[in-house]
Formats: C-alpha cells, sequence, structure tokens
C-alpha cells in the first residue's frame, strides 16, 4: 500500500490500533511502511492495510490520543489506563495528555489521587516486550516531572522496596529533576549511592555534583569513597544488560570520553551563537540538556556545575541535540507538548511567526500574564513562557532578545539550517502531501473552458498583435472600451457574470497581458500553438518574453518602479525559482481532482517552495497599499503600508499565486471555483477585499492542461477552424470573403471598410488609417502582402506602388526662413525695388517673403541703413 497522504494513511493505521496493542504482532519481517514508505530495519506490525514501523507506529498512537474526548471520561477510565491491565492504546493516550488528564480528573467527586499517582509512578517499571514499552517509560517520567513536588512521596515509596534496578534508576532521574536539593532527596541519594549498579552510582555522583550545599558536598565525598572501595575489592559490581541499554538510552547511556571540541564554528554552530546568548543556552541546558550529556562528556577542572560551561561548549551541546536523532528523540520526551507543536510548526513554516499567531490550546500556554507597576499603575504585561526557551525570538525593533521580552512585536523563529536538520527527526504536518478532492464546497462561480480556448486562441493571438487594442497616455493601462470591443469580437466568457468594477474584463486583461509580446508566430494547429505558448513560459529562454508574473500584483501601488532596467537582474534573479516551483506545483497535480487553495500553499510552506516573486527588499522599499483601518477615526479610514516582512506573505505571495491560477484558468490548463473576491485579513480602502483574485477556492487541472504543460503525449480533440478565402476584385479595389472567418475579418480591417457582411472596399483613407510614419505604411504594405496576397492583381500592384509614391510629397526647406511684411508703404517700396535686397530675397503671395537662412544677416544690416530696427534677427 502506498498512502496519498502521511495524515491520511496516520488516521488509517488507526483502526487497526488494537492489533498494535499486542507485543506478539511486532516481528523482524521488514518490507516497506505504509506510512512513511521507508523500508523497516527493525521490529515492524503487519495489519490488513499494510506494514507500519516502530516509530510510525508512535505517530499514529498520538494522533488516536489526540482524537479521545478524554473531557467525557470517568476518573476510573483514567485509572484503568494506568493500570496493569490498561490497554497501551489507553495508557498512551492519558500520558500523552496528561496536563489535560488531571484537571478533568481533579474535579470528578471521590477521585483518589493516591491511587492516580501510584498508578502513575509504576508505569516507570512498564517492562513489556512491546518495542513503544521505552515510549511508556519516557511519558511518565516526563508526567512525573511535571507533576513537581506533590509526586515525590509516591516516588519515593519504592526507595526501601527490592525493585527491578531499572525502575530505581528511573525513580532517580525523576528526584533529581523534581527536587535533588530538598533534604528528603539527599537522604534518598545517599542511600542509592550505595546501590550495586555502578550506572546508578554514577548517576547519583552526577546529581550530587551539581548541589551546593555543604550536606550534598559531603554525600558526594561519602559515595566517591564507597565507589573507590568497590573497584578494590573482590566484589564484581552487577553490571547493566546491554538490552537495557538498547531500550533506554536516555537515562544508562554507555560511558562517554571527554570531548576535544574544535575553535572552528561548524555552519550549524554558527548559527546556534547568532541566536541564542550564553545565558540562554545556560537555561536550556539546565532544563531540557542536562539529562542527554554524561558530566564526562564536558572538559571541567573539579565537580560539574553549569556555570562553568563555556558559550563553546554550550553550542556544542546544542548542535549535538540537533544532528543526532537519538539526542533529539530524547530532547522529545522531555519538552512539553506544547513545546513540540510550536517546534514542529516552526521547523515547517519557515518564517517568523508572531506569538499570539500560535492560537490552538498550548500546554504550557505560550504566553504568561503578569501584573507589573508601571508608573505607579498596575499594569498587565505579556511574556513569552520560560518553558519555551529553547525557541530563538526576535523582537521586531530590538534584533535577538531574550525569552522574557514582552510579546508585542515578538516573533518566533527558527534558522534555516536549524529547520533542515529538524525536518529529519519530526513528522511531516497534515498537507505535506497534496491530495485532491472528487467534490469541494459550493462556490458562488465554477469556472470549465472545455476546450474554448483552443477554437479562439488564434483569434486572440492576431487580435492582441496586430494593434488593436487601446491604451491610456501612460501606455500601460488599457483603454476599458478597448477591454469591452476585443471581449466582445473574440467570444471571451469573462470570469464573472455580474461583475463589480475590478473584474469586468479581468479575463480579457490577463489573456492580453499573457500574449502581446510573445516571441511566438501563429501554428496551424492550435493544440501546439498553445503548448508551445506554456512551454517558451517555463523555459530557461523566457527572460525574452516581455511578460512578467508580477504583473499580477496590479493592486498594490508602486509597481511602476519595477518596470526600470536597473532592476532587471534582480527582477529576473526572483521570478526564475518562481516560474520553476509553479510548474512543479501544477507537475503534481492529477487532472480532474480538485485542490484547495489553502492546501497548496501549505504545500508549498512544508516544503520551502519559493513563491517570492519580487525581492523582499524591493518590495518593502518601493511597493505599498492602502489598508483599510479597522475603526475609522475622524481623520484617517486607511493607511498607506509598505510591504513589509510582517505583510508580505498577505499581500504578495498569497495574491500572485492565485492570480496565477486565474491565469491558467484563462487558457484553460486548469478549472476553478470561486466567489467574488473577499479578504478578512487585510482590506484596500473602500473596499473588502485586497487582490480581485482573493476569491478563489479550489483549482482542477484539466486533461487540456495536462497535454499544454507536457504532462501527457496525446490529447484528442477537434476543433472546427474558420478557413475563409480571401479574393481580390481584378478591376476594382474590393475584397471578398467566402465564408465567416473572424481573423481574416480583423486583418481586412486595417486596410479596408466593410461594405456587405462579406465584402470589403480599400480606399487611400481606409488604407493609411492609424498610419503615423512612411515606416507604419511600409509595415501595413507588408502586413497586406504576407496576409492578403503576396502577387495581387495588377490594380492592386499599381495601387500599393501609388501609397509609396505619394508619402511625403511636401519637401520641408529647412535652409528657408518665412516672414510677413508690416503694412508699411515704406518697407513694401523698400523690398521692391532695392537692387541688394531683389538678390537675397523671394517674394510670396500676401507680402510674405522668404529669406535663405545664410543671407539673414545681410539683409538685417540693410534695412536698418533704412532705420528699420529688426530685434528677431539678433
Amino acid at each position: 500500500m502506498t498512502p496519498k497522504n502521511y495524515q491520511e494513511a496516520t488516521v488509517l493505521f488507526q483502526k487497526h490500533i488494537h492489533i498494535l496493542d499486542k507485543a506478539d504482532t511486532w516481528s523482524k519481517t521488514g518490507g516497506i511502511c505504509g506510512i512513511c514508505a521507508k523500508r523497516i530495519q527493525d521490529l515492524s506490525c503487519k495489519t490488513p492495510d499494510g506494514i507500519i514501523c516502530t516509530s510510525c507506529s508512535e505517530t499514529v498512537y498520538q494522533s488516536f490520543a489526540n482524537r479521545q474526548e478524554i473531557a467525557s471520561w470517568h476518573y476510573s477510565r483514567f485509572l484503568y489506563a494506568l493500570s496493569e491491565k490498561g490497554p497501551l492504546q489507553l495508557r498512551l493516550t492519558v500520558l500523552y495528555r496528561y496536563a489535560e488528564s488531571m484537571p478533568i480528573v481533579e474535579h470528578q467527586p471521590t477521585f483518589d489521587k493516591d491511587a492516580m499517582y501510584r498508578l502513575l509512578v509504576l508505569n516507570l517499571n512498564y517492562r513489556t516486550n512491546h518495542p513503544l514499552a521505552q515510549t511508556v517509560r519516557q511519558l511518565t517520567m516526563t508526567a512525573c516531572i511535571q507533576t513537581g513536588d506533590p509526586i515525590l512521596p509516591y516516588l519515593l515509596e519504592h526507595r526501601n522496596n527490592p525493585v527491578a534496578w531499572q525502575f530505581y534508576f528511573n525513580i532517580i532521574v525523576c528526584v533529581g529533576m523534581i527536587a535533588p536539593g530538598s533534604k528528603i532527596a539527599l537522604e534518598f541519594f545517599e542511600e542509592a549511592g550505595r546501590h550495586p549498579v555502578p550506572e546508578i552510582r554514577e548517576k547519583v555522583a552526577s546529581i550530587l555534583s551539581r548541589q551546593k550545599s555543604p550536606l550534598a558536598k559531603k554525600i558526594r565525598k561519602q559515595l566517591l569513597k564507597y565507589a573507590d572501595q568497590m573497584q578494590s575489592s573482590d566484589i564484581h559490581p552487577v553490571s547493566v544488560p546491554a538490552a537495557f541499554r538498547v531500550q533506554q538510552p536516555l537515562f544508562a547511556q554507555d560511558q562517554k570520553k571527554a570531548v576535544i571540541i574544535p575553535d572552528n564554528l561548524s555552519p550549524l554552530e554558527s548559527v546556534i551563537a547568532e541566536v541564542y546568548s550564553t545565558d540562554k543556552l545556560k537555561l536550556i541546558f539546565s532544563r531540557y540538556l542536562e539529562s542527554l550529556f554524561q558530566d564526562i562528556e564536558f572538559q571541567i577542572k573539579g565537580s560539574f556545575s553549569i556555570n562553568k560551561l563555556k558559550k563553546r561548549q554550550l553550542i556544542w551541546a546544542m548542535a549535538q541535540t540537533f544532528s543526532e536523532k537519538d539526542r533529539f528523540d530524547q530532547l522529545l520526551s522531555t519538552l512539553p507538548q506544547g513545546v513540540i507543536q510550536v517546534l514542529s510548526r516552526l521547523t515547517w513554516e519557515k518564517g517568523e511567526h508572531s506569538a499570539h499567531s500560535f492560537t490552538e490550546p498550548l500546554a504550557p500556554p505560550i504566553i504568561m500574564v503578569t501584573e507589573e507597576m508601571h508608573y505607579g499603575k498596575t499594569i498587565s504585561v505579556e511574556s513569552l513562557n520560560s518553558a519555551y526557551v529553547i525557541i530563538p525570538v526576535k523582537n521586531e525593533y530590538h534584533g535577538y532578545q531574550s525569552f522574557l521580552l514582552q510579546s508585542l512585536g515578538l516573533k518566533l523563529f527558527l534558522p534555516d539550517l536549524i529547520r533542515k536538520n529538524l525536518k529529519q527527526y519530526l513528522s511531516p504536518p497534515e498537507g505535506y502531501t497534496l491530495t485532491g478532492q472528487n467534490a469541494v464546497e459550493k462556490t458562488e462561480f465554477v469556472y470549465e473552458d472545455r476546450d474554448q480556448i483552443l477554437g479562439q486562441i488564434h483569434l486572440i493571438h492576431t487580435y492582441v498583435t496586430q494593434g488593436n487594442l487601446k491604451y491610456h497616455k501612460n501606455r500601460i493601462k488599457l483603454l476599458k472600451n478597448s477591454l469591452r470591443d476585443m471581449a466582445a469580437f473574440c467570444g471571451i466568457q469573462e470570469f464573472y457574470t455580474t461583475p463589480i468594477a475590478e473584474t469586468e474584463f479581468l479575463k480579457t486583461g490577463l489573456i492580453i497581458d499573457f500574449l502581446k509580446n510573445q516571441p511566438i508566430r501563429e501554428h496551424q494547429n492550435p493544440l501546439e500553438f498553445l503548448r508551445q505558448i506554456f512551454h517558451y513560459f517555463f523555459s530557461d529562454n523566457f527572460s525574452k518574453s516581455n511578460y512578467r508574473l508580477y504583473w499580477l500584483l496590479f493592486h498594490l501601488k508602486g509597481l511602476h518602479n519595477l518596470y526600470s532596467q536597473y532592476y532587471e537582474d534582480r527582477i529576473l534573479k526572483s521570478e526564475r525559482p518562481v516560474r520553476e516551483a509553479l510548474f512543479g506545483i501544477v507537475e503534481k497535480l492529477s487532472p480532474g481532482m480538485w485542490y484547495s487553495i489553502h492546501s497548496l500553499i501549505n504545500y508549498c510552506r512544508y516544503r520551502d517552495i519559493d513563491l517570492n516573486i519580487v525581492d523582499q527588499s524591493l518590495a518593502d522599499a518601493y511597493l505599498s497599499v492602502d489598508i483599510k483601518l479597522d475603526k475609522i477615526n475622524r481623520y484617517y479610514s486607511f493607511r498607506t503600508a509598505n510591504i513589509s516582512p510582517s505583510i508580505y506573505q498577505e499581500a504578495i505571495v498569497l495574491p500572485f499565486f492565485k492570480g496565477f491560477m486565474f491565469l491558467l484558468a484563462a487558457f484553460g490548463v486548469v478549472d476553478i471555483a470561486y466567489n467574488y473576491p473577499r479578504n478578512d485579513a487585510i482590506q484596500k480602502k473602500s473596499i473588502d477585499y485586497l487582490s480581485v483574485f482573493d476569491g478563489l477556492r479550489y483549482i482542477r487541472l484539466t486533461p487540456l492542461g495536462a497535454y499544454v504543460m507536457g504532462l501527457s503525449e496525446t490529447y484528442a480533440v477537434t476543433v472546427e477552424k474558420e478557413n475563409a478565402l480571401i479574393v481580390l476584385d481584378e478591376k476594382r479595389l474590393l475584397i471578398h470573403l467566402d465564408g465567416p472567418d473572424r481573423i481574416k475579418d480583423m486583418i481586412l480591417w486595417q486596410f479596408s471598410d466593410r461594405i456587405t457582411e462579406s465584402s470589403y472596399k480599400v480606399t487611400y483613407d481606409s488604407f493609411l488609417k492609424d498610419c503615423k510614419t512612411q515606416t507604419d505604411i511600409e509595415k501595413k504594405i507588408s502586413l497586406f502582402r504576407n496576409k492578403i496576397a503576396e502577387k495581387p492583381p495588377s490594380i492592386w500592384e499599381d495601387f500599393l506602388k501609388d501609397v509609396l509614391n505619394k508619402v511625403e510629397p511636401l519637401i520641408p526647406k529647412p535652409d528657408l526662413v518665412v516672414f510677413q511684411l508690416k503694412n508699411q508703404t515704406e518697407l513694401i517700396t523698400l523690398m521692391a525695388q532695392d537692387e541688394i535686397l531683389q538678390k537675397l530675397i523671394m517674394k510670396a503671395e500676401d507680402y510674405h517673403v522668404l529669406i535663405p537662412a545664410k543671407y539673414l544677416n545681410t539683409v538685417k544690416k540693410r534695412l536698418e541703413k533704412f532705420g528699420f530696427f529688426i530685434h528677431q534677427l539678433r
């Protein structure tokens, strides 16, 4: 079995949990795990739906536990779950959700807390042949440590009982984590230090080495002396069975040697050094890492103390924990469930996350609220719970900070190198694998092209590329009338049947932007023509095309700033990986299956798929949006916000991704299900959405789309192509079209005027319309020969030659200057009779004279002799 989805497979195996419960159903049979799809090396369990490995079985049990309605359980069910007869599924449910379980049972009348605590402690000695026995013991230890001082009496009930030494060892660890310096604990350690098992004595000595009280030092000194006597005597110490070392790697490690830590930091260590301060690393070590390492691994003079550890050693310990699966698994067994949830989300979701974005119930809560005095007033101050000290945090304005910062502006994150390591150990979240749906929730609109584009593509492409579009003065925005004319002429079915202003010609506009300036020539087969367009779009040569994906962000202000050639390289650098990523996403879709936009975005987020279509620094510097304010005050109803990292995802990635899917729908590559645009996160002023694409909910790859994208090799379709014959009259400048053909009709419109349904008349006016230069005329003649007739009848040849001959009939004479004489008798007489002036000027009608530029100064001086002052000739 190969499940389509990790989460789906996990749920599937839950119905076989009664089989997984039995120890005798586990064996070393090998095979492929039905959840993680990896080859199984250790124990596995066979079920009717496939084989499951030990690691994935833990995920199944945890998922099963999370689905149980424990709030309705009677306390007797909790007691039964932890008892000797309790089934593993219930036992793990209580242990996984122990923090929730205690508040539930404590409020029930007649609840026996003593019985609950005693049963919990006994689970430290849960020993069966089941591969998850170790998980039970580790979860029990975490539960005991979380319970704290109240559990101590029940742990110490076994101090004088002849119990298995492994059970005794686990009790020592719990007491050492809960209250290592208390008097009763020190008395217990004094007794335990004389245990015949050397690993127990070593653990006690390690715990005491961290205590500074005189009594602790005295007991440790006595125990070390006793240990020397044991080694020098003939008494052979009890050895720890190898099997126990395998089952209990957390608490019974083999004796290690001191580690020589190099001065140079590895890449992972460099990242850790950057985001964790020394104080924070000490807090993490004392709280979570101490039990993962033996004291001897650190070169410390004298007794071990965390305060003696240098930052380099703490960095090494942290790096080891993030790099070694065994240590990291041990860490998880000591982390509270809420910390694991946050750590997992930060691992799989790149970026910074506000502390308040973790809205799911967390145990313990991530935000702590305390009352503090501020200028004489009591205020509530929020801070990050110290249990989350292992999570790096950053204040949006103050850089890296301690975990006690106020939550305002507090961002939680994991550096990419740490995330890469942890992804090897943490189970991927639901949505990591794409899963299609046969049906989806009802939406206001469903757009299905149904291969209409194949009958339109040549017509649309010709319309776009042959100068039929009219733009505003900025040459960027199309005139609405031009959009309307194209939609009507080409028969384009728009996305919204009852559009709002911004959606009225949305599809037509997307098609125009995509097709204009495409370096593609018409092909006879529209199917291959469409495929070639998208092949080119996703090829490495796309930079030659003028189309840019960031054009889909027309909801933002400042987009024109990115048109500069100066930013071309940065734009291409961002766009190349995004185009590759988009193709990779479409490649994963199964034709005919629906996919939600939410699941596609999560798929990209969990796999670090790059959808950053605009460099974030450029977006922050040049792009902005007018955001509607939640509460309208008397002065402002909106604010202009730069596209900072905090809103980049919502303002750029989501609108762009949805816009691209609308673009694919315009060409029949996908079907889409959508509503009127609506955005509850960010809204532009005066409207209730940010981008016109906000309403998109689902997409579905079409069989045509699979072929166009190169995902299938064949696609059977019959396209009825209009192919009328153009007939030129040999005696008059008339053209006849012998059938309906909108492409040829559009071409003929550029040269002629329609006089009947199928007849066109060519005149000088009709032929020269839209021509502004001789180059325009030459292009028009070339288009006529390419589209109408290469060698037309003689009357047409004469007409084309005549058009060229009549170009620029007026020859400008830049070396002549024209003047009109004032109505003065003396001036007119002088111009008419003076022998010198007669040689320098030429007369024209209505008292105009033409003077060659080279004679202007001579004429000026001659007139001055007769008292005429001429300023404009200076």
